[in-house]
């Protein structure tokens, strides 16, 4: 077992260079994500038959006491090195060029990511106002910590396993069982709640397990040579057609990741250490480096993203190359010298050569997160009355915007209801109806409420667009859900209070997952009640996030425009926005609040501050200015019916981009 593999080796560098360029979106490679389970099979090979091979050359009480913690040691020695330097690294980074909310939450992944904690965090933190993947420079470190888990609990079970039967042939049955069990975990689990199913062990181990059951079997493939050259090709196809057949879009890991799993097996099982497929010297090479290029692959792709070159040739092509310089340099720098330094070294020196770098990487990054990302830092450079508000209204910011997706804290329940803004003192009503997009809405209720004289009841919480039945576009075993079915069946049972009911959604998503209806029953019933409905169209959808490319901009003195950022997404939001007005025509009592009365086609101010507080939704400035836009197309008129009047639905085909 303790045989070097070339052909291993040289599968690494399969899944090293699919992934590397799928995420700098290399053409042809749009299911190369299957690295990471290429990866994944490969670990579960090596991690059994390191285990098992111990177990079998002894059954004295002091495998417990020692081998295992040897088994922790050499993943330690093999993984924490090269990864402690790159968070080191990006959070030194992080300080000249990150915003203090995203220094803030790089400080919190890099203490996740050394903890092999981080895939709880990025499945924690999906949800609307979570970073964008693209940006989020320590997002590849999830399959570390799924890897590590499993590490962790991989000796102990196989130990507790033998002990119960000695022998490789219960041990495997036992191992089928697992890898069936989690297989099916992932199959139900995935198109009902894709993120934990992408980012959590359970429905991962599967995959694992399938290289231990190549090894527990190994020695029964009594094919010739021929034979398996031939099941080594066919794995290598099922590789190369899962890079080529899959992409973003499907749900993962699901039925369809038993293809690059089967694929990875079978090239294993062939032991075919000559093939031109795997043992050339670049991929060799390739293998040797790989675990230090897929770590130093991704801060890259994140640059890109952050200098607005991502999709050029010359950046992607010079990223990539300096991906591979970057590997090789840390695979002979840390990786290869750092383990010869500490085999020389007893264990127990290992343990502390290996964990206070640990220790003190960690330590920093809660220091940084507890500090608020250093807002100091930003000083000077905002207006002292703008800096506190390009974040989204929330009730730490003196809002009351019911997100439980963003405040953890929040309970479900009929205190989600309990927001009143505009002018309390008005006889004329309205309710402001939605998810986040009517959230981010409630500063530009209150100030346009007060002016109009209206009473504005905000009834919003994160996932929840504006409907009156079950139909929910984000996952339903989040809270959100449950307060999404108080808010609907509150504003269904009460719109008689209200003369005014507005809408605001994230309209693109909705339409595009088909939903769209459920929002036009909810609108046929409030019209059939003779109230007056306001729809309110969605902000554009930029590529970045622009406050985060805002504050990037401040801190390395560079200029910056919000409308020259690309907003090559926002194609779903037009369309959804034109089957709205579509709809409205027919409809004496509706209207369109458009984007071009809400922003009047600019998303910053005129000193260049910028109205969103991430990539889709406005910041208090934001929703402030639009209110103030609309105040001033209202001019001197007070009641709020005549300007409604003046506003126009666009006309058919009319795009309502920014």
């Amino acid at each position: 077992m303790h045989r070097f593999r070339k052909d291993i080796n040289g599968l690494r560098a399969w899944a090293v260079v699919s992934v590397v360029l799928f995420h700098f979106g290399v053409p042809g490679f749009e299911g190369g994500f299957i690295g990471v389970d290429i990866f994944f099979v490969i670990s579960g090979f090596l991690m059994t038959g390191i285990v098992v091979g111990r177990i079998e050359k002894s059954d004295k009480a002091s495998f417990w006491k020692f081998d295992v913690l040897d088994f922790y040691l050499a993943r330690a020695r093999r993984i924490l090195p090269a990864l402690t330097a790159l968070c080191a690294g990006v959070i030194a980074a992080g300080g000249f060029i990150l915003g203090p909310a995203d220094y803030t939450r790089l400080a919190a992944h890099a203490a996740g990511a050394l903890a092999f904690l981080s895939n709880f965090q990025f499945w924690r933190e999906t949800g609307y106002f979570a970073p964008l993947a693209h940006e989020n420079l320590l997002l590849h470190t999830w399959s570390l910590s799924v890897e590590w888990q499993f590490c962790l609990a991989l000796p102990i079970a196989l130990l507790v396993v033998w002990k119960i039967r000695p022998g490789r042939k219960f041990l495997g049955s036992v191992v089928l069982a697992g890898l069936a069990a989690s297989f099916i975990l992932s199959v139900v689990v995935t198109p009902k709640a894709p993120s934990p199913a992408f980012y959590l062990l359970p429905t991962r181990a599967w995959e694992m397990l399938a290289g231990s059951m190549v090894y527990l079997h190994q020695g029964k493939n009594t094919l010739s040579h021929k034979g398996n050259t031939i099941i080594e090709r066919l794995g290598f196809l099922l590789i190369a057609f899962s890079v080529l057949a899959f992409d973003s879009a499907d749900l993962w890991p699901g039925w369809k990741a038993i293809v690059p799993v089967l694929g990875t097996a079978l090239v294993i099982l062939s032991r075919n250490g000559g093939s031109l497929l795997s043992t050339t010297r670049a991929a060799q090479w390739l293998g040797k480096t790989s675990y230090s290029i897929y770590l130093w692959h991704w801060p890259l792709c994140v640059a890109l993203v952050y200098t607005g070159t991502q999709g050029q040739i010359v950046p992607t092509a010079s990223a990539i190359l300096l991906s591979l310089m970057l590997g090789w340099a840390s695979w002979k720098l840390i990786e290869d010298a750092s383990k010869r330094s500490l085999l020389e070294q007893s264990r127990a020196r290992q343990f502390a050569l290996i964990f206070l770098p640990v220790f003190l990487a960690i330590s920093s990054s809660l220091y940084l997160r507890s500090n608020d990302g250093f807002p100091e830092r930003l000083a000077g450079t905002l207006p002292p009355e703008q800096s506190g508000l390009l974040s989204i209204p929330l009730p730490a910011n003196g809002w009351c915007f019911y997100s439980l997706d963003a405040v953890k804290t929040l309970k479900v329940g009929p205190e989600g209801l309990d927001c009143h803004i505009g002018d309390p003192a008005a006889l004329k009503t309205a309710v402001l109806f939605g998810d986040s997009f009517a959230g981010h809405n409630i500063p530009f209720w209150d100030r346009v409420g007060k002016h109009f004289h209206i009473q504005v009841h905000a009834v919003a919480t994160s996932w929840c667009f504006p409907a009156f039945d079950r139909t929910f576009i984000g996952p339903t075993s989040s809270p959100a859900y449950e307060q999404c079915l108080i808010n609907r069946e509150y504003v269904k049972n009460n719109l008689a209070r209200y003369d005014y009911v507005v809408l605001a959604g994230n309209w693109g998503p909705i339409d595009k997952r088909g939903l769209m209806d459920s929002t036009r029953a909810a609108i046929d019933a409030i019209a059939g009640l003779n109230k007056t409905v306001i729809i309110m169209q969605a902000p554009t959808r930029f590529d970045k996030n622009v406050r985060s490319a805002y504050e990037r901009s401040l801190l390395l003195g560079m200029d910056f425009s919000a409308d020259e950022i690309s907003a090559s997404g926002d194609g779903m939001a037009i369309r959804a926005h034109r089957a709205l007005a579509d709809y409205a025509r027919s409809k004496e009592n509706v209207h369109i609040l458009t984007r071009s009365v809400l922003f009047k086609n600019t998303y910053q101010t005129s000193e260049h501050i910028p109205l969103m507080a991430d990539d889709s939704h406005l910041s208090i400035l934001g929703s402030l200015q639009s209110a103030g836009n609309v105040l001033e197309a209202a001019g001197e008129e007070t009641d709020f019916d005549a300007f409604l009047k003046t506003l126009t639905l666009p006309q058919p085909g009319e795009s309502s981009s920014h």
